[in-house]
C-alpha cells in the first residue's frame, strides 16, 4: 500500500511515526485538541451506514472477495476534531460515538 502511494509521488510523511488509530487519536490529543474521534473505514460502514445502504455498496463493490475489500478498508479513517462544544453538535457528537472504536472527548 505505501509503495503505491510512493509509485504516484504521494509521500505519506508520517505513516511511520503514527501507524494505528490510537497514535493518530492521541498525537491529536497532544496538540490540545479536546474533542477527537476516530473511524476507520471498516468501522464507518459497520456502525454508521443504514442496511440500504449497504446493499447498494456491495452491488456495485469491485472486488470479488468482499473480505478483499474489507482488508483495504482498514488502511484509510476518518478523524473529526474540534474544541467547542455546543448544542448544536449533539447529533454529530452522537454520530461520533456510534461505534466499537476509539474517542477521547471532555
Amino acid at each position: 500500500m505505501i509503495d503505491n502511494f510512493n509509485q504516484r509521488g504521494i509521500g505519506l510523511k508520517s505513516i511511520y511515526k503514527y501507524n494505528s488509530l490510537d497514535l493518530q487519536l492521541m498525537r491529536y490529543k497532544s496538540l490540545g485538541w479536546i474533542n477527537v474521534y476516530i473511524n476507520d473505514m471498516n468501522e464507518i460502514y459497520d456502525y454508521h451506514l443504514g442496511e440500504d445502504e449497504k446493499k447498494e455498496i456491495e452491488k456495485i463493490e469491485m472486488f470479488d472477495e468482499f473480505e478483499e475489500w474489507r482488508l483495504l478498508q482498514n488502511h484509510y479513517f476518518i478523524l473529526v476534531a474540534f474544541n467547542c462544544y455546543t448544542s448544536r453538535l449533539d447529533k454529530l457528537h452522537d454520530f461520533l460515538k456510534r461505534k466499537k472504536g476509539r474517542c477521547v472527548a471532555t
